[in-house]
């Protein structure tokens, strides 16, 4: 009798690769031996991280070493440790609030004032509370006698008024004292007419009349998959390296990706209980973060699927990296020597609307995807596997 045939199944099992196999693959050039992984048997060949290449198999993705075209040679080598570009100054909160203000003093005065125009007190105590709710309408509906109470919002929904409100009040010099109809003072957004005005968009946005909502959703778990099998295959290496550890990076983190962006070499160390197998990291130059018991260190272990592990995509991101860029630089995901927090953000936010928009990935469902949406989905993932809410 003939020998049965192996099961198919079984067979195709045998011929993947396993993650432990992946993983030690991942570091074989930098000497780290995952734990129980077997001594390689002849030694590997060494190769050096300009010759990384990602595989074209998306099964099997950033574990394979193979050859690639060398990367350009980094110009001005004598003046190692400085960054490509100058960080860019962050706008303070002045800055940030003055947009609708000048609208608003534009709409009421009649005249186009330059950005940043100072207003004087006596300016801004003129500014009433009809004013800011007739311009307010002006801006909703196109129309500042429009009756809110009948007419769903036309242009804008409710979370841009109440950042037009907080941002005016920001400016005006009784922003404390709610506004008082009879004396004409106080703080002319803190009004019953715009309470009033916000009451009704908000009915409003609750029966989904008027401006459809552009909050972007989460990620579904084969999307985020698919953006990072879709970044280990750009041809840009170093571009995709970092974008693949940057997002694994802050999935674990559960971080925004302005967040994540300020993230430092003094802010990555070693987990003392197994330094061979965990890190901990800490995001202290964070939105909400205002004491350092806001930002505990936090400890990051590796996955079996390496799209989700953020040890192996930054251990080949970070060699690559210190390879190109030798010098003094302080943020572990300065792609190009990039020393700005500023225009690391804005690269990440490139790649990945390159990413969304490419032939390659796969949408799983109906909505607008963003950053946002990467944070929302380690959110969603947490809150699926058993995590509390924690306000």
């Amino acid at each position: 009798m003939p020998p049965r045939p192996r099961n198919r199944h079984r067979q195709q099992q045998n011929q993947q690769t396993t993650p432990l196999d992946a993983f030690a693959d991942a570091f074989a050039n930098v000497g780290v031996n995952p734990p129980d992984a077997p001594p390689p048997s002849p030694p590997p060949q060494q190769i050096h991280p300009h010759e990384l290449a990602i595989p074209d198999d998306a099964s099997n993705p950033i574990l394979a070493l193979e050859e690639a075209p060398p990367p350009p040679p980094v110009q001005q080598q004598q003046q190692a440790g400085q960054p490509s570009r100058q960080p860019r100054r962050e706008q303070t909160l002045a800055e940030q609030y003055h947009g609708p203000l000048r609208e608003l003093m534009q709409w009421r005065d009649g005249i186009q004032y330059p950005r940043q125009h100072p207003f004087s007190r006596e300016q801004l105590l003129q500014v009433t509370a009809d004013d800011v709710y007739r311009w307010a309408k002006f801006r909703i509906y196109g129309d500042p006698d429009a009756n809110e109470g009948t007419e769903p919002p036309r242009f804008y929904r409710l979370h841009s008024v109440l950042a037009w409100k907080r941002a005016i009040s920001h400016f005006m010099p009784n922003n404390n004292v709610p506004w008082n109809d009879v004396a004409q003072v106080g703080n002319p957004t803190r009004s019953p007419a715009m309470s009033r005005l916000t009451r009704a968009m908000r009915r409003f946005q609750t029966q989904r009349r008027g401006v459809a909502s552009k909050v972007r959703r989460p990620l579904t778990p084969k999307e985020y998959e698919s953006i990072i099998e879709c970044l280990w295959k750009l041809e840009n290496k170093e571009l995709g390296l970092c974008g693949a550890a940057f997002f694994t990076f802050q999935f674990s983190m559960i971080g925004r990706v302005d967040d994540a962006a300020k993230f430092r070499e003094a802010d990555l160390k070693a987990y003392p209980p197994f330094p061979d197998y965990g890190i901990t990291a800490r995001l202290p130059w964070s939105k909400n973060v205002t004491d350092e018991r806001d930002a505990p260190q936090q400890v990051l272990c590796g996955a079996m699927d390496t799209r989700f592990d953020p040890l192996s995509n930054m251990a080949l991101w970070l060699e690559y990296h210190y390879e190109l860029n030798p010098g003094q630089n302080a943020f572990i995901f300065g792609y190009e020597g990039l020393d700005d927090p500023i225009r690391i953000k804005e690269t990440i936010r490139r790649v990945l609307n390159e990413v969304l928009r490419g032939n390659e990935f796969s949408v799983a469902t109906v909505g607008l995807l963003g950053t946002h949406s990467t944070r929302k989905f380690a959110v969603t993932f947490a809150r699926g596997n058993g995590c509390s809410k924690v306000r």
